[in-house]
């Protein structure tokens, strides 16, 4: 799949029906408005600010092999597969 990225306001997470991932403002530098955003082209858009493939082919098989979440924080324990 492919992977973009892109740039949205709190208003374009709230017309894309995503309100519910729009960042805390206090993420942003001063005077900044809009927040980075991952697209996963069929799947998700993701706000992150970290580095990401140009599509999801160059990724090996994932394996996710636990989900947990406590006081607010969620933790995900993977396998990526070569």
């Amino acid at each position: 799949m492919p992977v973009e990225i892109d740039w949205w306001t709190a208003e374009d997470f709230k017309a894309n029906g995503l309100e519910r991932l729009t960042p805390d403002p206090s993420f942003l530098m001063g005077g900044e408005t809009e927040f980075r955003v991952v697209k996963i082209v069929g799947a998700e858009v993701y706000p992150c600010g970290g580095t990401h493939v140009g599509s999801t082919k160059l990724c090996g098989k994932t394996t996710v092999r636990k989900i947990g979440r406590s006081k607010g924080t969620s933790r995900v324990s993977y396998v990526v597969e070569r």
